[in-house]
């Protein structure tokens, strides 16, 4: 997804607002508010309107986010037994260093899981700013 094409729209939260009979999308919670898909109301309503679109392309991709980070918080738990048993092994104590690797895979692997924590928490507070 190009998410360049949305660079300029109404900064948020938007607000779904019936007014006769219609749904439109206002910059605040009430008909009196900016319809921010209206070209008359809004300069930005081209990029508002395709980022409306997109909405359920960009909740596809939040969720599949948050069951990867599900996946590797499985993983993760798996990378520690494992580095424990390493830790315990003979190869270990005589300095073998396939241990070591081990253990930089399990920082890499945590790296990247603080890495989507971060992302995750981005998202919650986009969530909730709406």
């Amino acid at each position: 997804m190009d998410y360049k094409q949305f660079e300029g729209h109404t900064p948020g939260p938007w607000f779904p607002v019936e007014f006769g009979g219609y749904w439109n999308i206002h910059d605040e919670p009430f008909y009196e508010g900016t319809n921010l898909l209206d070209k008359e109301s809004s300069d930005q309503a081209d990029v508002n309107a395709k980022l409306a679109a997109a909405a359920t392309q960009l909740l596809s991709r939040c969720i599949e986010l948050e069951r990867w980070k599900a996946e590797a918080t499985i993983v993760q738990h798996r990378w520690d037994r494992v580095l424990d048993a390493a830790q315990k092994s003979p190869a270990f104590k005589l300095g073998c260093d396939i241990p070591s690797r081990v253990a930089e895979m399990i920082e890499e692997n945590k790296r990247l899981m603080e890495a989507l924590d971060a992302m995750l928490t981005t998202l919650e507070s986009l969530k909730a700013a709406k």
